[in-house]
């Protein structure tokens, strides 16, 4: 019985998973800030308010565009603080205080929920981001083909 012996850089196999794992993230990132963005760029199906550029949405809608404040509020990056060590980070949000009033509503308002439809359309997804992302690290890696049983 003969023995195979490869020597590797597990540190390099680490960093190369790590940093396929950060890719993924922030691509993922960028299309829920895009697909926000798109979600509450249309007009609602509700009232038109006298002032009002366009139609307000209907609770359990997306928030209707008015004058696209919300949409513009809506940004990402990686947070300002992130643990010593091999930690990967983004943020996603808005600094809208009705940005989280609109997405659960409160005692004068019903929610239009913008931010959980989005996220639930893309998890299924996720999966596959992270690991095209970190097969795609590994391959630059260049290790040997497994042995065959």
């Amino acid at each position: 019985m003969s023995s195979v012996r490869h020597n590797f850089d597990a540190r390099a196999l680490v960093d190369a998973i790590v940093r396929g794992v950060d890719l993924a993230t922030q691509d993922i990132v960028l299309t829920v800030q895009n697909d926000i963005k798109t979600l509450i760029s249309g007009e609602g199906s509700g009232v038109k308010y006298p002032g009002a550029l366009r139609r307000s949405s209907r609770p359990g809608e997306p928030p209707a565009k008015q004058r696209g404040h919300l949409s513009r509020s809506w940004q990402s990056g990686r947070p300002s603080r992130i643990a010593q060590g091999r930690q990967v980070g983004w943020r996603v949000g808005s600094n809208i205080p009705y940005a989280r009033i609109l997405e659960f509503g409160n005692a004068r308002i019903r929610a239009r929920p913008y931010v959980r439809p989005t996220l639930a359309a893309i998890a299924p997804q996720a999966t596959k981001i992270i690991e095209q992302y970190v097969r795609a690290e590994l391959k630059r890696l260049r290790l040997p083909p497994p042995a065959k049983a």
